[in-house]
């Protein structure tokens, strides 16, 4: 009897002690993520590392998809894709995604990004845009570009990206604007928001 008792004390002194570590890694996930939701990194109602809110977990339930990574929730709204983590539902990761979409969609989805998070970090071979934020907020192209040399110094929390299969400003030349309907030549473009610190930690936390 005494033996027993001996083995479940060490149980529960286990257990107890495997709480402790969850609620250490939780707590680390959640203070990462305030971090990232301080930076009102909102879109289409959404906010990168906030919690979704209950009419919003209502809505999620009712247009979840299926592909949804481990450890995640995923639903769509309308174009938009939003992916949450399971136990928290805080926003992981916003994105939409276009296989095949006019060089004018492209425009107007850069036009969106450009009024909701102002003027780009990056803005890379006319197609890939980029807004970078650390904690203190956006990272401006100056800033950017002075801590190439010493990439150690620049500390991204979370990141706006959009990509294009093609140049997303063409120019007016007569060359470009031969053929008609060229400006309605179909590409790929997506834009993802989300924080790669937070989505490292969730992956080592083994969610």
């Amino acid at each position: 009897m005494v033996k027993i008792n001996r083995i479940i004390y060490i149980l529960i002194i286990l257990g107890a002690v495997g709480c402790i570590n969850a609620s250490s890694s939780k707590n680390e996930f959640d203070i990462l993520a305030e971090k990232v939701a301080a930076l009102n990194m909102g879109h289409h109602q959404y906010t990168l590392g906030k919690k979704l809110t209950q009419d919003q977990k209502n809505f999620a339930k009712q247009n979840a998809v299926k592909d949804a990574s481990p450890g995640t929730h995923k639903f769509n709204d309308a174009n938009l894709f939003v992916v949450t983590e399971k136990n928290s539902d805080r926003v992981l990761i916003l994105y939409e995604h276009y296989k095949k979409a006019s060089k004018t969609k492209g425009r107007e989805l850069i036009g969106a990004l450009v009024m909701e998070f102002g003027d780009p970090t990056v803005f890379a071979h006319g197609k890939t845009v980029y807004w970078a934020y650390n904690t203190g907020g956006k990272i401006s192209k100056e800033q950017f570009d002075d801590a190439k040399s010493t990439p150690n110094q620049l500390e991204i929390l979370a990141t706006v990206k959009l990509e294009s299969s093609e140049p997303l400003m063409g120019n007016d030349s007569a060359k470009e604007s031969q053929k008609q309907g060229e400006e309605e030549r179909e590409q790929r473009v997506y834009y993802i928001i989300s924080s790669e610190p937070l989505l490292k930690l969730l992956k080592a936390q083994g969610n």
